[in-house]
Protein backbone atom coordinates (compact mmCIF):
# COMPACT_ATOMS: atom_id res chain seq x y z
CA UNK A 1 0.00 0.00 0.00
CA UNK A 2 1.28 3.15 -0.64
CA UNK A 3 2.27 5.65 2.49
CA UNK A 4 3.30 2.18 4.14
CA UNK A 5 6.19 0.19 4.72
CA UNK A 6 4.16 -3.04 3.94
CA UNK A 7 3.92 -4.43 0.67
CA UNK A 8 1.21 -6.93 -0.96
CA UNK A 9 2.05 -9.89 -2.98
CA UNK A 10 -0.16 -10.15 -5.87
CA UNK A 11 0.83 -12.80 -8.16
CA UNK A 12 3.45 -15.88 -7.68
CA UNK A 13 5.76 -15.57 -4.59
CA UNK A 14 6.02 -18.93 -4.56
CA UNK A 15 9.15 -19.59 -5.55
CA UNK A 16 10.39 -21.02 -8.84
CA UNK A 17 8.46 -23.33 -10.65
CA UNK A 18 5.34 -24.12 -13.47
CA UNK A 19 2.48 -24.28 -11.17
CA UNK A 20 -0.47 -21.96 -10.83
CA UNK A 21 0.77 -19.91 -8.25
CA UNK A 22 4.14 -20.00 -9.36
CA UNK A 23 6.36 -17.56 -12.04
CA UNK A 24 9.54 -18.12 -13.22
CA UNK A 25 11.60 -15.04 -14.95
CA UNK A 26 8.88 -12.65 -15.27
CA UNK A 27 10.95 -10.50 -16.55
CA UNK A 28 8.50 -8.38 -19.07
CA UNK A 29 5.93 -5.68 -19.08
CA UNK A 30 3.01 -6.86 -16.93
CA UNK A 31 -0.22 -4.98 -17.74
CA UNK A 32 -3.38 -4.76 -15.75
CA UNK A 33 -7.27 -4.94 -17.58
CA UNK A 34 -10.55 -2.58 -16.65
CA UNK A 35 -11.16 -5.03 -13.52
CA UNK A 36 -7.54 -5.07 -12.21
CA UNK A 37 -6.62 -8.24 -13.27
CA UNK A 38 -2.71 -8.33 -13.47
CA UNK A 39 -1.50 -9.57 -16.66
CA UNK A 40 2.15 -11.42 -16.85
CA UNK A 41 4.47 -12.46 -18.99
CA UNK A 42 5.77 -15.88 -17.66
CA UNK A 43 8.63 -16.00 -19.61
CA UNK A 44 10.16 -18.73 -18.01
CA UNK A 45 7.33 -20.71 -18.61
CA UNK A 46 6.27 -19.59 -22.16
CA UNK A 47 3.22 -18.29 -21.17
CA UNK A 48 0.76 -15.38 -19.80
CA UNK A 49 -0.59 -15.90 -16.48
CA UNK A 50 -3.93 -13.51 -15.69
CA UNK A 51 -4.20 -12.82 -11.76
CA UNK A 52 -7.63 -11.73 -10.22
CA UNK A 53 -7.28 -9.42 -7.07
CA UNK A 54 -6.78 -11.15 -4.38
CA UNK A 55 -6.14 -14.87 -5.79
CA UNK A 56 -3.57 -17.39 -4.71
CA UNK A 57 -3.38 -18.73 -7.95
CA UNK A 58 -3.25 -17.55 -11.55
CA UNK A 59 -4.76 -18.82 -15.02
CA UNK A 60 -2.80 -19.16 -18.19
CA UNK A 61 -4.42 -16.95 -20.81
CA UNK A 62 -1.80 -17.24 -23.38
CA UNK A 63 1.09 -20.25 -24.15
CA UNK A 64 1.57 -22.19 -21.55
CA UNK A 65 1.99 -25.52 -24.16
CA UNK A 66 5.82 -25.57 -24.16
CA UNK A 67 8.87 -22.95 -25.64
CA UNK A 68 7.87 -23.04 -29.25
CA UNK A 69 6.55 -21.38 -32.64
CA UNK A 70 3.72 -22.87 -32.51
CA UNK A 71 0.27 -21.50 -32.59
CA UNK A 72 0.07 -22.52 -29.29
CA UNK A 73 3.57 -21.45 -27.95
CA UNK A 74 5.54 -18.82 -26.94
CA UNK A 75 9.19 -18.37 -26.99
CA UNK A 76 10.90 -18.08 -23.68
CA UNK A 77 11.47 -14.51 -24.35
CA UNK A 78 8.32 -12.64 -23.76
CA UNK A 79 8.39 -9.01 -23.90
CA UNK A 80 5.55 -6.51 -23.29
CA UNK A 81 1.51 -7.50 -23.30
CA UNK A 82 -1.69 -5.59 -23.55
CA UNK A 83 -5.04 -6.31 -22.81
CA UNK A 84 -8.30 -4.62 -24.86
CA UNK A 85 -11.58 -3.61 -23.80
CA UNK A 86 -12.68 -7.52 -24.90
CA UNK A 87 -9.73 -8.60 -22.67
CA UNK A 88 -8.28 -10.40 -25.38
CA UNK A 89 -4.59 -10.61 -25.12
CA UNK A 90 -1.59 -9.35 -27.26
CA UNK A 91 1.48 -10.97 -26.72
CA UNK A 92 4.98 -9.48 -27.50
CA UNK A 93 6.31 -12.70 -28.41
CA UNK A 94 9.93 -11.48 -28.63
CA UNK A 95 12.03 -14.53 -29.28
CA UNK A 96 9.56 -15.41 -32.16
CA UNK A 97 9.64 -12.14 -33.95
CA UNK A 98 5.73 -11.90 -33.73
CA UNK A 99 3.09 -10.49 -32.19
CA UNK A 100 0.18 -13.20 -31.06
CA UNK A 101 -3.16 -12.30 -30.01
CA UNK A 102 -5.09 -14.62 -27.87
CA UNK A 103 -8.96 -14.20 -27.56
CA UNK A 104 -10.58 -14.82 -24.28
CA UNK A 105 -10.62 -18.84 -23.92
CA UNK A 106 -8.57 -19.47 -26.67
CA UNK A 107 -6.49 -22.66 -27.05
CA UNK A 108 -4.12 -21.00 -29.79
CA UNK A 109 -3.16 -17.48 -30.63
CA UNK A 110 -2.81 -15.87 -34.01
CA UNK A 111 -0.23 -13.99 -35.44
CA UNK A 112 -1.39 -10.51 -36.44
CA UNK A 113 1.96 -9.28 -37.02
CA UNK A 114 4.53 -11.83 -38.43
CA UNK A 115 7.92 -11.93 -38.95
CA UNK A 116 10.03 -9.46 -40.40
CA UNK A 117 7.82 -6.78 -40.36
CA UNK A 118 9.39 -3.21 -41.32
CA UNK A 119 12.25 -5.16 -38.73
CA UNK A 120 10.38 -5.35 -36.17
CA UNK A 121 12.13 -6.85 -32.98
CA UNK A 122 9.18 -6.30 -30.42
CA UNK A 123 9.77 -5.92 -26.77
CA UNK A 124 7.48 -3.37 -26.16
CA UNK A 125 3.46 -3.17 -27.31
CA UNK A 126 1.01 -0.75 -26.69
CA UNK A 127 -2.49 -0.09 -28.13
CA UNK A 128 -4.69 2.84 -28.92
CA UNK A 129 -8.16 3.55 -29.07
CA UNK A 130 -8.92 2.57 -32.03
CA UNK A 131 -7.16 -0.53 -31.65
CA UNK A 132 -3.74 0.38 -33.71
CA UNK A 133 -1.01 -1.90 -32.23
CA UNK A 134 2.10 0.16 -31.80
CA UNK A 135 5.58 -1.92 -31.23
CA UNK A 136 8.98 -1.00 -29.63
CA UNK A 137 12.07 -2.00 -30.09
CA UNK A 138 14.60 -1.35 -32.47
CA UNK A 139 12.04 0.72 -33.78
CA UNK A 140 8.39 2.05 -33.20
CA UNK A 141 6.08 0.48 -35.72
CA UNK A 142 2.48 1.14 -36.23
CA UNK A 143 0.59 -1.49 -37.66
CA UNK A 144 -3.05 -0.72 -38.23
CA UNK A 145 -5.01 -4.11 -37.98
CA UNK A 146 -8.11 -3.48 -40.11
CA UNK A 147 -5.82 -2.57 -43.16
CA UNK A 148 -2.99 -4.73 -41.98
CA UNK A 149 -0.30 -2.50 -43.20
CA UNK A 150 2.80 -1.38 -40.73
CA UNK A 151 3.83 2.27 -40.67
CA UNK A 152 7.28 3.41 -39.14
CA UNK A 153 6.95 6.41 -37.10
CA UNK A 154 10.34 6.58 -35.40
CA UNK A 155 13.31 5.14 -37.22
CA UNK A 156 16.34 3.42 -35.23
CA UNK A 157 19.45 3.72 -34.50
CA UNK A 158 20.23 6.50 -33.17
CA UNK A 159 20.12 9.65 -30.08
CA UNK A 160 17.79 12.11 -32.02
CA UNK A 161 14.54 13.39 -31.65
CA UNK A 162 13.28 11.11 -34.54
CA UNK A 163 15.52 8.23 -33.63
CA UNK A 164 15.60 5.27 -30.97
CA UNK A 165 18.07 2.94 -29.33
CA UNK A 166 16.16 0.07 -27.61
CA UNK A 167 12.54 0.84 -26.80
CA UNK A 168 11.65 -1.46 -23.66
CA UNK A 169 8.20 -0.14 -23.20
CA UNK A 170 5.37 1.76 -24.71
CA UNK A 171 2.50 3.81 -22.98
CA UNK A 172 0.22 6.15 -23.97
CA UNK A 173 -1.07 9.19 -21.83
CA UNK A 174 -4.37 10.43 -21.24
CA UNK A 175 -7.04 10.45 -24.50
CA UNK A 176 -4.24 8.54 -26.70
CA UNK A 177 -2.73 12.12 -26.83
CA UNK A 178 0.95 11.50 -26.53
CA UNK A 179 2.97 8.11 -26.54
CA UNK A 180 5.82 7.82 -23.86
CA UNK A 181 8.69 5.45 -25.11
CA UNK A 182 11.37 4.22 -22.88
CA UNK A 183 14.38 3.97 -24.72
CA UNK A 184 16.74 2.61 -22.39
CA UNK A 185 20.12 2.24 -24.71
CA UNK A 186 19.77 6.22 -24.71
CA UNK A 187 19.34 6.51 -21.19
CA UNK A 188 15.75 8.40 -21.96
CA UNK A 189 12.01 8.51 -21.94
CA UNK A 190 10.67 10.19 -25.41
CA UNK A 191 7.59 11.76 -25.30
CA UNK A 192 5.28 12.03 -28.99
CA UNK A 193 2.48 14.55 -30.32
CA UNK A 194 -0.83 12.23 -31.65
CA UNK A 195 -1.42 14.57 -34.43
CA UNK A 196 -4.78 13.44 -35.47
CA UNK A 197 -5.04 15.22 -38.69
CA UNK A 198 -2.55 13.95 -40.97
CA UNK A 199 -3.37 13.38 -44.50
CA UNK A 200 -6.35 12.03 -43.17
CA UNK A 201 -3.90 9.33 -41.09
CA UNK A 202 -3.07 9.41 -37.07
CA UNK A 203 0.55 10.14 -37.15
CA UNK A 204 3.10 11.37 -34.04
CA UNK A 205 5.56 13.91 -33.80
CA UNK A 206 8.57 14.20 -30.91
CA UNK A 207 8.00 17.72 -28.71
CA UNK A 208 11.44 19.41 -28.07
CA UNK A 209 14.02 17.56 -26.37
CA UNK A 210 13.81 20.01 -23.12
CA UNK A 211 10.64 17.66 -22.92
CA UNK A 212 12.55 14.39 -22.66
CA UNK A 213 13.48 13.24 -19.63
CA UNK A 214 16.95 11.37 -18.89
CA UNK A 215 16.57 8.75 -16.47
CA UNK A 216 19.52 6.14 -15.70
CA UNK A 217 18.76 2.61 -17.74
CA UNK A 218 15.12 2.57 -17.76
CA UNK A 219 13.45 -0.90 -18.12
Amino acid sequence: MIGTNTTTIVAGGNGNGTALNQLSLAWGGLTLDSLSNVYIPDSGNARVMKWAPGSLSGQVVAGGNGIGNGSNQLSSSIGSIAVDSKFTVFVADTGNYRIQMWPVGASSGITIIPTNTNGMYPLALELDSMGNIYVGGFNIMKYNVATKTATTIVFSYGNSSNQVGTVYGLRFGANNTNLFAVDSSNHRVQRYSVIKNCGGKSCISPFTSSFSAEILNPS
